[in-house]
């Protein structure tokens, strides 16, 4: 199903501080609907700080973020209903199985089908994992664990913090795909990656951290 294109995501001039010192400064940044932005710079350039400025988690020290006319901080529930963020930890219930943290997840965003969360763990080659506790899954495992949740989403924005990361080639090349059909659709994504990306058929915006 092809996404209104309707959406715009804007950084303004935005600063973010660790105690006295500056990450950066002046960030700029403009995404609308089938757009992919990938965030480049060395390590300690304040990528993964971006992105959780971006979804609400860290308050910038000067400028804002805005999701169409309007700071994201004045619409909190309609914006994280439209946006998906996935980090560098999984996010999941360690307590509970595979199976178990996506029913959850679904039950707490509107729900989905038992269907679509077996078709989901089948993708991502975990269906014989499903009843496994989180905690007993591997980094790899875990990693795709958090990817079903894109394709149980509805989030026209995707924040994906080195995705990549602990996946086979297998999974990257899925990835890959969910990534490519989520902007072909009319979908947002940002994204942070230490390779170069390879979206021919994408176009791609670039912001650079010094």
């Amino acid at each position: 199903m092809q996404i209104t294109p309707l959406n715009q995501l804007r950084g303004q001039h935005l600063e973010a501080t660790l105690g006295e010192a500056c990450i950066f400064s002046n960030v700029n940044f403009n995404l609308e609907n089938g757009q992919l932005l990938q965030v480049l710079g060395p390590n300690g350039a304040g990528k993964t700080s971006l992105l959780r400025l971006i979804c609400g988690l860290l308050p910038p020290t000067q400028g804002q973020v805005l999701w169409g006319d309007a700071p994201i901080e004045s619409q909190r529930e309609i914006y994280h209903q439209e946006m998906t963020f996935i980090g560098h930890k999984a996010g999941m219930r360690e307590t509970l199985s595979a199976v178990e943290n996506l029913q959850m997840d679904c039950a707490l965003t509107g729900g989905n089908s038992e269907a679509a969360i077996e078709s989901a763990l089948q993708q991502l080659g975990l269906l014989q994992a499903a009843t496994i506790l989180v905690r007993q899954l591997s980094a790899g495992q875990r990693r795709r664990l958090a990817l079903c949740r894109l394709l149980l989403g509805t989030a026209v924005l995707w924040v994906l913090d080195e995705p990549f990361s602990n996946l086979d080639k297998d999974a990257s090349t899925l990835l890959h795909g969910f990534i490519e059909q989520h902007v072909q659709q009319g979908g947002m994504v940002i994204l942070t990656c230490h390779h170069d990306l390879d979206f021919p058929h994408l176009p791609i915006e670039y912001l650079r951290l010094e």
